[in-house]
């Protein structure tokens, strides 16, 4: 609403591209104790929930929303945060190893939306069946993910304003990450049509 375009105002104003509003729409994290039997006294903790945020990016030059979308983290059963031989009222130190993992997932998972979405991961090469892109170590890419593959096409030009707003873009099919080296990734079709890669084709997260 309103203080979406006072911030992209501002935001123009100080000459900011992009504003970042992520909204938390989902909180909850819930911790089980259980007796240790062979240890009197002592008890096993395990921490589970999950948490849930819509972002919307901002485009300050045209007050428009550029890019929105919802991402979720959570400890499942399975994989939730345990700590064990712990005191009667450790509760408080569970739930905050909880929070911290979950905040620093779901951080991870919308900022790799976002710049994803803005700064697409780009193809450099093809050799065979592997395709080589611009995204290393730490730059929020790992092995097993599934991308769609685009093939970027002629550029799209405003007829009223005569302004680039953007590429054509044919969709070619679902790609997954195989190898990651600190300077770029390769990646491996899955499903796709004949339609070959090429240098500067880009790679979006799947819907």
């Amino acid at each position: 609403g309103q203080a979406l375009r006072n911030a992209a105002e501002a935001g123009r104003l100080e000459n900011v591209r992009y504003v970042v509003q992520p909204m938390v729409t989902h909180a909850d994290v819930a911790v089980r104790r259980i007796q240790w039997e062979e240890k009197p006294g002592q008890y096993r903790y395990t921490a589970t929930g999950s948490v849930a945020v819509t972002v919307k990016v901002l485009d300050t030059t045209s007050g428009e929303i550029a890019y929105q979308a919802s991402r979720e983290a959570s400890l499942a059963a399975g994989n939730g945060v345990a700590i064990g031989q712990t005191g009667p009222n450790d509760e408080p130190i569970v739930r905050a190893a909880a929070w911290r993992a979950l905040t620093t997932d779901i951080g991870a998972r919308t900022a790799n939306a976002v710049v994803g979405s803005l700064y697409p991961i780009q193809v450099m090469r093809v050799q065979g069946p592997d395709i080589f892109v611009n995204r290393g170590e730490g730059a929020g890419i790992g092995v097993g993910e599934h991308y769609q593959l685009f093939s970027v096409g002629a550029p799209l030009i405003d007829p009223a304003t005569n302004e680039k707003i953007g590429d054509a873009e044919e969709l070619l099919g679902e790609v997954e990450v195989t190898r990651i080296t600190p300077r770029f990734s390769v990646v491996r079709p899955v499903r796709t049509t004949s339609a070959t890669a090429k240098a500067g084709d880009v790679l979006r997260p799947m819907p």
